[in-house]
């Protein structure tokens, strides 16, 4: 591979790293979207969907308030967790509850992302750390 090629894929890989970064007013702001959905659409995946899907000016801040989201609204189920029998909630029902364990989280951010077209894949594994 010659020097021109190596050095165009890095002058692109940095720029590109360099458009996509979150300045930290942003994230101030993105922080304060999040923390202040209004209450009467905070249990309804949709609608939380669109409401943030619509302030994101860009798949990473989309991805910012979705995790956001997740963490500031929902609570972990540690007597479900350990539960090895215990069904997985749909994204709906997660949302509504506000409550359910890491599968679950998961699948909300994973389908907030197909939502918003957003490439995302789930990966499966376990922790040896108890909660």
């Amino acid at each position: 591979m010659s020097k021109k090629v190596v050095l165009l894929f890095f002058v692109i890989l940095v720029l590109n790293n360099i458009k996509a970064q979150i300045t930290d007013y942003r994230k101030f702001q993105l922080d304060s979207i999040t923390t202040n959905i209004p209450r009467e659409i905070r249990k309804n995946f949709d609608l939380v969907h669109t409401y943030l899907d619509s302030l994101g000016n860009n798949d990473e801040e989309k991805v910012w308030m979705f995790y956001g989201y997740i963490g500031t609204y929902f609570i972990y189920d540690k007597k479900r967790s350990k539960d090895n029998k215990a069904l997985d909630y749909s994204p709906e029902l997660t949302t509504q509850k506000a409550t359910g364990v890491c599968r679950d989280f998961t699948k909300v951010f994973l389908i907030f992302c197909t939502k918003s077209k957003i490439p995302c894949m789930e990966i499966i594994g376990k922790s040896p750390i108890n909660i």
